[in-house]
């Protein structure tokens, strides 16, 4: 008697879905690099503010570092649930930026986060695109 195994297609995934699960990947795995380095280092503390500030040296960034690894993960394995949360993520950032700009526009300055800006932006964009969608599908 023999059994019959199901193969599973191989879905193709596009460059663009590589590219943002493999950013997503490097970004949370550098927050783990980073981090002794800044806290071991002779560094004053005043100069290091602005990068402690970027980092989050708290639970919180260890936590969201482990959760961009798992997403960078999912998006890479073509899961829905990793493209959803993706579009989650980004559609906060931007809320977050809206809600920044708004509560202090003479503080808040869009040239310092610019890049991030446009990962975020981009990838919400991105992931909500019909062909990417059937990618996951």
């Amino acid at each position: 008697m023999t059994e019959d195994h199901s193969v599973e297609l191989k879905r193709k995934r596009s460059l663009g879905v590589t590219i943002f699960g493999w950013y997503f990947i490097i970004a949370g795995v550098s927050y783990f690099i980073i981090l002794p380095i800044l806290i071991f280092s002779k560094i004053p503390t005043e100069k290091l503010l602005f990068i402690f500030h970027e980092t989050d040296t708290g639970p919180y960034g260890s936590l969201f570092s482990i959760g961009m690894i798992f997403l960078g993960n999912g998006l890479l394995d073509l899961r829905e649930v990793a493209r959803k949360l993706t579009i989650w993520f980004c559609g906060f950032g931007i809320f977050l930026a809206i809600i920044g700009f708004l509560i202090d526009a003479k503080k808040f300055n869009p040239a310092n986060n610019i890049a991030s800006l446009i990962v975020i932006v981009s990838a919400f964009y991105f992931f909500t695109c019909q062909k990417v969608k059937e990618q996951f599908k």
